[in-house]
């Protein structure tokens, strides 16, 4: 059994928050519609996490997550997961939701 010591590593939308202020131009995602920085990914991730919490979700609760544009995928999954929430990813996409 692996008994490396973990105390030193970070949730990861701790690690965005630290690297948006190491180097907040690097790139995050890349992907076919361009690029998203780890500045404004944390931005987003922020942003989303406070909807989150000002509807009324709480740590434990499951967050469905039902987007089909990958940066908002991983905003959503980051911004769940920054509040203590599960993120619940789906097969069905906002536009199949309407």
């Amino acid at each position: 059994m692996n008994t490396t010591d973990a105390s030193h590593y970070q949730p990861l939308p701790k690690q965005v928050i630290t690297w948006a202020n190491l180097d907040s131009g690097r790139p995050a995602i890349i992907g076919d519609n361009g690029e998203l920085t780890y500045g404004e990914l944390a931005q987003r991730m922020t942003s989303a996490a406070a909807g989150l919490l000002t509807h009324g979700v709480n740590p434990g609760d499951r967050v469905v997550i039902a987007v089909s544009h990958k940066p908002d995928f991983v905003c959503s999954t980051l911004a769940a997961m920054a509040i203590g929430a599960y993120a619940v990813p789906t097969a069905q996409y906002e536009e199949d939701l309407e």
